[in-house]
């Protein structure tokens, strides 16, 4: 979650973050200026035999 403290503090203290558009949150700080950084999960390769199936059963299509 993205703030501004209500206080100082350092990595590991327990804080208060008002966020935004005006939430306040508590928890404990793990990250000064934390970047954006998403990520979808590890390559799952059934999931492409899945689209391939999914793909000859919707449009008639032999799998590849």
């Amino acid at each position: 979650m993205k703030g501004r403290l209500t206080c100082d503090a350092e990595i590991g203290e327990h804080v208060e973050v008002i966020t935004r558009t005006g939430r306040t949150a508590e928890g404990c700080l793990v990250e000064v200026n934390p970047g954006f950084s998403p990520s979808f999960g590890d390559f799952v390769p059934e999931l492409l035999e899945i689209g391939d199936t999914v793909r000859a059963i919707v449009f008639g299509e032999d799998k590849p």
